[in-house]
């Protein structure tokens, strides 16, 4: 079994060769996975170009394109953007040691941090006056990290576009802002404590559980 990775288009990839495209396809098809296609033309040259599922209108960009269930139609890249579909591609098969394998776990860490920490469209979601209180702290966080949401796109899953769509909304579910929180990196913590003082039977203390971590902590 084939196990590879690499960046493609601003996306951490699976890369497959193309004689076992035929065998995979339906995974890449029917998930929001996607594959580096492992290619070479007549003179040689390598390439790992995009499987393109859902997006035949775009045929002027290079890529792997399924012609129904005829074949498949390789379109190469132009000369000017040869580099872009050469990644480095990390192979796990080349892994002898458990040791190769942790470095092989780490490159691949990198890789995707490169790719989250280089964004093409800053996110900005709308705050409104009306926002609840956590969906406008969600809002403002997701504001101030400056990203391209979409190539978060891979830890949402197939749920992304109506995880995204929610930010458009004034109020979020606890088990949305949990999962926006998780797949951002962030942490959220809820403390719970007494309204002042002289409330009867006071808590005493603030109870704070983190809701994105393992286990609670009290202070």
């Amino acid at each position: 079994m084939e196990l590879k990775k690499a960046s493609l288009e601003g996306h951490l990839v699976d890369v497959i060769s193309f004689d076992r495209l035929k065998e995979t396809a339906e995974i890449y098809e029917t998930t929001s996975s996607s594959a580096g296609i492992e290619v070479s033309t007549s003179s040689g040259e390598e390439y790992v170009l995009p499987y393109r599922t859902k997006n035949t209108e775009a045929s002027d960009k290079a890529g792997v394109y399924r012609l129904g269930n005829v074949g498949y139609l390789i379109k190469y890249p132009e000369k000017k953007y040869k580099a872009q579909y050469q990644p480095e591609v990390i192979d796990f098969n080349k892994a002898n040691t458990i040791q190769e394998f942790i470095d092989k776990q780490e490159r691949v860490k990198d890789v995707e941090r490169e790719i989250l920490c280089t964004p093409n469209n800053i996110y900005k979601p709308p705050i409104r006056e009306t926002d609840s209180p956590e969906m406008k702290a969600l809002k403002q966080a997701i504001t101030a990290k400056n990203i391209d949401i979409d190539k978060y796109a891979d830890r949402f899953g197939e749920n992304f576009p109506n995880d995204k769509r929610k930010m458009k909304d004034d109020k979020i579910t606890l088990f949305l802002l949990k999962r926006m929180a998780e797949c951002l990196d962030m942490n959220v913590d809820l403390i719970i404590s007494d309204k002042n003082p002289n409330v009867p039977n006071p808590i005493g203390m603030p109870i704070k559980v983190s809701l994105t971590g393992n286990g609670d902590e009290t202070e």
